[in-house]
């Protein structure tokens, strides 16, 4: 739980303007319009894809070992 609370603190404190967007020609922009390189642009991408992954994974991992707990 705590590996998956900091990946997702990571994203917040890192990409505070989420979500980045191609918004002209070889520019990036994100929600608040703050310009981004494609650098950040490609970051976050990946955070948004591994997220996307490593929650589920997370959850099934904590469910399969607090099941034996319960009795």
């Amino acid at each position: 739980m705590a590996c998956m609370l900091c990946f997702f603190a990571y994203g917040v404190i890192r990409f505070p303007d989420s979500p980045i967007h191609p918004c002209r020609i070889n520019q990036y922009c994100g929600k608040q319009g703050l310009p981004h390189t494609l650098q950040d642009f490609k970051a976050f991408h990946f955070w948004e894809t591994t997220c996307m992954y490593a929650w589920p994974v997370g959850l099934l991992a904590m469910f399969l070992l607090n099941r034996k707990q319960k009795t």
